[in-house]
């Protein structure tokens, strides 16, 4: 089993670099969301391996970045005005996983349209929107 996630692994990440070439605003739907959902599993499994499962079909939601960053001290993502991102959230099994998940969901990924980065993990332990920064963009 260990074998077949690394191999697994390693076919997700060797994908990733094949397709970092394209927007995925610009990919059929179908490849966008297979390409979504292995980016975030790899990134759902690196900072939560102990607690990654699969239960259910990921949801997946667009963003559009609708505030200037410049209005602000800083930017937190590295964000401007108009960037495009998804959102990859991994449900929770509501009959077993109640106590553990209790923002109603496992985790949920945030990953740059241009870059196909994962730039933010958020954990559904809390009700907080409590996340981890996964990466800052490059300042354009």
């Amino acid at each position: 089993m260990k074998r077949f996630i690394i191999i697994l692994l390693n076919v997700c990440v060797i994908f990733s670099l094949y397709a970092q070439e394209e927007k995925l605003s610009d990919m059929p739907e179908a490849q966008r969301n297979a390409t979504l959902t292995a980016i975030a599993k790899a990134t759902f499994q690196r900072e939560m391996s102990d607690m990654y499962r699969e239960y259910g079909t990921p949801t997946i939601e667009q963003g559009i970045i609708t505030y200037s960053p410049a209005s602000y001290d800083a930017s937190f993502y590295g964000e401007q005005y108009g960037d495009v991102y998804y959102v990859v959230t991994f449900p929770r099994n509501p009959q077993t996983e109640t106590s553990i998940f209790i923002a109603g969901y496992a985790c949920k990924v945030h990953i740059w349209n241009d870059t196909q980065e994962a730039f933010y993990f958020e954990f559904g332990d809390s009700e907080l929107e409590m996340g981890k920064l996964l990466c800052k963009r490059d300042m354009r």
